[in-house]
């Protein structure tokens, strides 16, 4: 995690070094480091949520191992709500704890606020990745981690930004944060069909996990 965090952020910068101005390096610096911090909770989650999977998928309380997710998930995102609102509403108090007597201006409020919508985004791939990994597909989690710096991010830093300059930087930030959630569901969704003991309606309840729901259909442990 950390050497993937160096990479993207070594071809985040040298997009916003090439395509910009100093400005626009200083206050992209200041709203990557807002959002680096901000999602930092989202880790603690998942630290704890892993052995609570992986334990009772092992002890065959299928029902709970798929319920917690949604727990989590629904205490992700509502933290990440809590901490993302503030900014929503008021960006330029925000970026001016960092960036003091500095106006981010109409496109740099648009840009904070679509990399703050990643925020809300990142915790369900990442709950479902942690799912795959405590259920004993820790080949299936390493294929889409690998495959998300190779075959999403690193040609999405490279396009976007060619095509749109400056705010490609943020594009890339969200489209692939977007198109690897709908592939992590994907994968998610093809695991719970071949997987008899988790094909339960009632495996989980709790939103906003309830896409557990659409891969279940026969009754089960």
């Amino acid at each position: 995690m950390q050497l993937s965090g160096f990479i993207r952020q070594l071809f985040l910068f040298k997009a916003v070094v090439r395509y910009g101005t100093d400005a626009q390096v200083t206050l992209f610096a200041a709203i990557y480091r807002l959002f680096s911090f901000s999602i930092i909770p989202v880790f603690g989650f998942l630290q704890a949520l892993q052995p609570i999977i992986g334990i009772n998928y092992g002890a065959e309380q299928y029902r709970r191992s798929v319920k917690a997710p949604g727990v989590f998930l629904s205490g992700c995102i509502g933290l990440m709500l809590l901490i993302a609102l503030p900014s929503f509403l008021f960006p330029v108090n925000i970026l001016g704890l960092l960036l003091p007597g500095i106006a981010p201006g109409a496109s740099g409020i648009l840009h904070f606020r679509m990399v703050l919508m990643v925020l809300l985004i990142a915790p369900v791939s990442s709950v479902s990745v942690v799912y795959l990994q405590a259920t004993g597909n820790a080949k299936w989690s390493a294929w889409l981690a690998g495959g998300r710096e190779m075959l999403l991010f690193l040609p999405l830093v490279v396009l976007l930004p060619y095509f749109y300059g400056y705010a490609g930087v943020y594009y890339t930030l969200v489209t692939e944060n977007v198109l690897y959630m709908f592939i992590v569901l994907s994968v998610l969704r093809y695991y719970m069909k071949n997987m008899p003991m988790l094909q339960s309606p009632a495996n989980s309840s709790a939103f906003p996990f309830r896409f557990f729901h659409l891969f279940n259909r026969k009754s089960g442990k």
